[in-house]
């Protein structure tokens, strides 16, 4: 049977976070996940974590990038209702590539993204503009929609 639930809808803009990585192969030689400095949406803190040699299904062939506000922020029985895009910056011909949805975060489930998001060989390929100068740019856009709350 479903919770019981009231959504508190609000208005916010949506926030956004711009993240240069350069030297990407150094990066992705020695690190598994890189984490990005917090940023604020709609009152909560944010990070993007980045995973070069990818996580998951992508381990070794793609580049994993994920969504994640930290578990110790979300109230135990309040759930974040966004709107988020991730996308990597195409620096050369405007076509970027990006994921997209509206989404629940809660204490228990507080990261999602793509452990497939870009194959290694289209990042690397040089007239997809990926990867310009061993350079990566990644944006995040979050839109916090509303809480969904327990009815009292």
């Amino acid at each position: 049977m479903a919770e019981a639930a009231t959504l508190i809808g609000r208005n916010a803009p949506p926030s956004h976070y711009l993240i240069k990585i350069e030297s990407f192969s150094i990066l992705k030689a020695s690190i598994k996940t890189c984490i990005s400095d917090e940023f604020d949406a709609g009152g909560y803190k944010w990070n993007v974590l980045l995973c070069p040699d990818g996580n998951g299904r992508g381990k070794g062939n793609c580049i994993s990038i994920f969504l994640e506000v930290p578990r110790s922020s979300i109230p135990a029985d309040t759930k974040l209702f966004l709107k988020y895009i991730l996308r990597v910056k195409d620096q050369k011909n405007g076509k970027h590539i990006y994921t997209e949805g509206n989404e629940l975060f809660a204490s228990n489930k507080a990261v999602l993204g793509l452990p497939e998001f870009l194959s290694l060989a289209k990042l690397r390929d040089p007239k997809m503009g990926y990867l310009v100068d061993d350079t990566l740019i990644i944006e995040a856009e979050v839109t916090l929609l509303g809480l969904v709350l327990p009815k009292s």
